[in-house]
């Protein structure tokens, strides 16, 4: 009997040192063994090498991380190895009985000695999500043994379930890069000159030990919380996301903190003949240049770059302080109060949903502007109707009733609550109409009023952030850093021109790829090359080809 498997991984053997005994193995026709559960056949009774050879042909070629649900008796992980030897595997399997009746009767030495390979085998999802993070897997593939996961619907189903809101992740974020790294470029461009005139946010890292801070978004449950805010300020810091602003400034509510990261123009809107006189701005280095502009100079901290293009000037910035984004701005803001390292983490606004068919709390400027786009044949009614049903989905509120929402808020949830499992720091969500958040629990605001008015305390606070000093920054070597991601975006354009004629597509991607030896300016393309992959003609490629060619030109004109 060989004991591969549970030597590498002890845990099988602690977890249950039985066999179940509805399982027995038979030998199939071609003399190798086979699986049944009672009478079914978890693996052909002919060949099963073979079947699983065929069951891994559809792999795509793209593809950096396999998941395999069930085991069976390792055929499947087995072909995998051996097709692709340096592929990432991820064995799902809770029955510790597969493992040891595999080592039995099968050589599983190419299994245990496959580095790259973990096994899932308790309830806890968030497990495969970490190791997906871990190996960074952007094009993870799902294989299935079907007739074992049918013997175990609900465990195999939750994990089917998180792998593809994870694929939903990558994908949001694919589509991400795509649609904005021209606006990102841009923007990043325009205000090189300001980055080293901004202090880091890391500056106000560590600054509110054992003190609540309130984050405040612009979810629809706001409006039904904002006459308490005034009393919350009391008791807490404010921080703010910039959709949330002007709300709370119609109500004569001044945020202590207020964090931007969106680089649309529109965005920049928000902050429309407000006094910005005396507020604390964390940004992106990406948002509009506009508003830069509005805020003033000493109110301004930067933190460092979400965006992978510019992520390398993190070498000549000084160290800003790094948050996390999640896709959305209130898990930024989110992130800064947990930097802050508070006693505790109110969240008022996180509604991840659209409560009351609401998008935003009222005042907000998106609301305004619905309204005041809204015609006869097109009311305010009906175009939150095509908002809120389009690819809508029902969630559970903190009351226990269900209300709409969409898998972009249910990607900003699923962020937040895998970050929360993580963290020690208390977070409590204010929103009771807004989507049952797992891990922050709902508090109402009377249990929060319990708190201690410390808002001098928080003033003086506050106060010292204002007064911090600026950093120095060399700027020629700024410039000189732009000139060199110049260079070599003008060394792209002349290899792809040198390729035009070129009819190879994996040739041409390899060329392109290896322009790119210094600085992250890949990732950005990735979208643009793909339809290279799918040309069905020469004529189409070329076209592609020449399309690319256009962007990347348009992208140099922007640099120094």
């Amino acid at each position: 009997m060989h004991k591969q498997i549970s030597k590498r991984f002890p845990f099988l053997q602690e977890k249950s040192p039985h066999y179940d005994h509805s399982l027995r193995v038979e030998r199939s026709r071609n003399g190798e063994p086979t699986l049944f559960h009672n009478a079914t056949a978890l693996h052909s009774r002919y060949d099963p090498i073979r079947e699983a050879e065929r069951d891994i042909m559809h792999i795509p070629p793209d593809t950096d991380t396999i998941l395999i649900a069930g085991f069976g008796l390792g055929y499947v992980t087995e072909a995998v190895i051996k097709a692709y030897p340096s592929m990432h595997i991820i064995i799902i399997e809770p029955n510790p009985s597969y493992f040891t009746l595999a080592e039995e009767y099968r050589n599983l030495d190419i299994i245990t000695n496959h580095l790259r390979l973990t096994i899932c085998y308790t309830q806890q999802t968030d497990v495969l999500i970490q190791q997906l993070f871990a190996w960074q897997s952007e094009n993870p593939y799902w294989i299935e043994l079907r007739p074992r996961t049918q013997l175990d619907p609900s465990f195999f189903d939750s994990f089917r379930t998180i792998f593809r809101q994870y694929q939903q992740r990558i994908q949001t974020n694919r589509l991400t890069l795509a649609q904005y790294s021209w606006l990102w470029w841009r923007n990043g461009i325009k205000n090189k000159e300001e980055w080293i005139t901004m202090k880091p946010v890391s500056q106000l890292f560590h600054s509110c030990k054992d003190m609540p801070i309130l984050v405040i978004a612009a979810g629809p449950s706001l409006s039904h919380h904002i006459n308490d805010i005034q009393y919350l300020k009391e008791r807490m810091l404010i921080i703010c996301v910039e959709t949330a602003l002007r709300i709370l400034l119609q109500h004569s509510i001044h945020p202590d903190i207020v964090v931007s990261i969106d680089s649309q123009y529109w965005n920049a809107r928000h902050v429309d003949n407000l006094n910005l006189e005396n507020i604390i701005y964390v940004l992106e280095g990406s948002v509009h240049p506009m508003l830069i502009r509005n805020i003033p100079q000493s109110m301004r901290y930067l933190m460092d770059p979400l965006t992978p293009i510019f992520q390398p000037l993190q070498a000549i910035l000084p160290p800003l302080g790094s948050l996390r984004s999640g896709g959305s701005v209130s898990i930024t803001a989110w992130d800064l109060a947990l930097q802050m390292q508070p006693s505790s983490i109110w969240c008022l606004g996180f509604d991840f949903a659209y409560p009351h068919a609401a998008t935003h709390a009222k005042g907000a400027l998106f609301e305004e502007w619905l309204v005041a786009s809204a015609t006869r044949l097109n009311p305010v009614t009906m175009q939150q109707h095509h908002l809120i049903h389009q690819k809508g989905i029902s969630i559970p509120n903190n009351y226990g009733t269900m209300i709409r929402s969409d898998t972009r808020m249910q990607l900003y949830q699923q962020w937040i609550e895998e970050a929360l499992i993580r963290e020690k720091v208390p977070s409590y969500n204010l929103s009771s109409l807004g989507a049952a958040i797992k891990g922050m629990p709902y508090k109402s605001i009377a249990e929060a009023l319990e708190l201690s008015i410390i808002r001098s305390n928080i003033d003086n606070i506050v106060q010292h952030m204002k007064q911090m000093p600026m950093p120095k920054t060399h700027f020629p070597s700024l410039i000189s850093q732009f000139h060199m991601i110049k260079a070599e975006m003008e060394q792209s354009i002349v290899t792809i021109k040198n390729m035009l004629s070129h009819s190879d597509v994996h040739v041409f991607q390899q060329s392109i790829a290896s322009s790119f030896t210094q600085f992250s300016i890949l990732p950005y393309i990735r979208q643009w090359i793909n339809p290279l992959k799918y040309s069905l003609d020469d004529v189409t490629f070329l076209e592609e080809k020449e399309r690319l060619l256009i962007k990347l030109q348009a992208l140099s004109t922007f640099l120094p």
